[in-house]
């Protein structure tokens, strides 16, 4: 009996920091600010984290037109 196989829808694709920095132009700190203040949901593997190719998706066109280093401040300021 031959195994299934399984292949990956490209929409639930994990991406790691440095690939969704690529795509949004920036680095992968910043990447991880935004993760870290909750702008940017992601799953963690012990170390490493991904994003959901998905989720990436949603966050660009929840904060399209945005200034992200404005958002992140005040999202930032508000934990404080």
């Amino acid at each position: 009996m031959e195994k299934e196989r399984i292949y990956p829808d490209d929409v639930d694709r994990l991406l790691s920091i440095d690939e969704v920095a690529a795509r949004l132009r920036t680095s992968p700190a910043f990447v991880r600010e935004l993760m870290d203040a909750g702008l940017l949901i992601g799953l963690k593997f012990k170390k490493n984290r991904r994003v959901r190719k998905v989720t990436l998706n949603r966050f660009l066109e929840k904060y399209d037109g945005c200034d992200m280093y404005d958002v992140l401040q005040q999202a930032v300021g508000a934990e404080k």
